[in-house]
C-alpha cells in the first residue's frame, strides 16, 4: 500500500514532463535511484524499486520501452553521496528517488530543479527537507512518515508486554537525522516509563569505536562468511575479557558523567537562588 502512495507522485512528475515535451511523445524518461545502502538483489532498496517500476509499468511507463532506471547506492558510507547523486544528474535523470534522510538532503543539496521523490527520509518538515506538508515548495515531494511518533508507542506496548523490562539496547546511525530523530523520541518515552536506553547506547557506541565491534564492516561486507573466525577457547576467552574489562570502564565512566552533570545542575539550581536571595529590593 505505502509503495503504491508513492506511485502518485512520481507518476505525476512524469505526467508533467511528458506536458512539458510536448509533441514528444517518443521520450524516454530516466529515473535515478540513490539509497545509503545498496541495491543488491533481495535488499529494502531494491525491493521498492522493483516495485516502483513494476507498478509504473501498469500505468504506461515501461522499462526498457520508454522508461530506463539508474541506480546508485552508498554502501552506508554517506559521504559518497554527493558525488554519487552528481552521477545521476550527469546521466540528465528526469526525476530522482531517494531512500533515506542522508541521501534525500544529499539530492536536495545538489539540485533544485530535478523533481525529487523521498521514501524513509523520516519527518521531512522536522528535517527541513520540505517547508510544510501542506505546501512543501521546492522540488521535493515523497512520503512523510510518523515513525518517530510511533518509536515511543512501540516502547510502551514493549513494556505492557514486558512489565520487568528496565533497558532497552537501541541502535541507530547518528549520522541519519531521520533516525536520530526516532531515538530521541523513544529516549523520551522511555524516560517516562521508567527504562534505560541512554546508557546501553553509550557503551554500545564506545564498543564499536573501541573496534570490539564492527557492525559497519559486517553489515558492509560482501563475503560474511570471513567472519566466522576460529578461535580457541584460550583466545575466546581472551577476547570476551577484554571486552567485559572495556564494557566495565565504559559504563562507570557514564555513571560518572551522569553523577557530574546532576551535581552541576544541583550548583546551577543553588547558584540561582542565592543570587535571587541576595538582590535587593526593588533592585531591576
Amino acid at each position: 500500500m505505502r509503495t503504491h502512495r508513492l506511485i502518485a507522485p512520481i507518476a505525476f512528475a512524469l505526467v508533467c514532463l511528458a506536458a512539458a515535451a510536448g509533441a514528444q511523445t517518443a521520450k524516454v524518461y530516466r529515473i535515478g535511484f540513490v539509497a545509503s545502502g545498496n541495491y543488491t538483489q533481495g535488499s529494502a532498496s531494491q525491493n521498492f524499486a522493483d516495485t516502483i517500476v513494476r507498478v509504473l509499468g501498469q500505468r504506461g511507463y515501461v522499462l526498457g520501452t520508454n522508461l530506463q532506471i539508474e541506480q546508485r547506492g552508498a554502501e552506508m558510507q554517506y559521504e559518497r553521496l554527493p558525488a554519487l547523486v552528481a552521477e545521476l544528474l550527469a546521466r540528465k535523470v528526469d526525476l530522482i528517488v531517494t531512500n533515506s534522510y542522508p541521501a534525500a538532503a544529499a539530492a536536495k543539496r545538489a539540485t533544485s530543479t530535478v523533481p525529487i521523490v523521498i521514501i524513509g527520509a523520516g519527518d521531512p518538515v522536522k528535517t527541513s527537507l520540505v517547508a510544510s506538508l501542506a505546501r512543501p515548495g521546492g522540488n521535493i515531494t515523497g512520503l512523510s512518515d510518523v515513525a518517530a511518533e510511533l518509536a515511543p508507542k512501540r516502547l510502551g506496548l514493549l513494556r505492557e508486554a514486558v512489565p520487568t523490562l528496565r533497558r532497552v539496547a537501541m541502535l541507530w546511525n547518528a549520522s541519519d537525522l531521520g533516525m536520530t530523530m526516532r531515538y530521541r523520541a523513544s529516549e523520551t518515552g522511555a524516560k517516562a516509563l521508567g527504562v534505560s536506553v541512554g546508557k546501553v547506547n553509550y557503551c554500545l557506541r564506545a564498543l564499536i569505536q573501541k573496534g570490539l565491534l564492527k557492525m559497519r564492516n559486517f553489515r558492509n561486507s560482501k563475503n560474511k562468511r570471513a567472519y566466522t573466525y576460529v578461535l580457541t577457547p584460550r583466545g575466546m576467552e581472551e577476547k570476551l575479557n577484554v571486552t567485559l574489562r572495556f564494557l566495565r570502564r565504559k559504563m562507570e565512566e557514564y555513571t560518572a558523567l551522569s553523577t557530574e552533570i546532576e551535581r552541576l545542575n544541583r550548583e546551577l539550581v543553588s547558584n540561582g537562588r542565592s543570587e535571587t536571595d541576595s538582590t535587593p529590593a526593588g533592585a531591576s
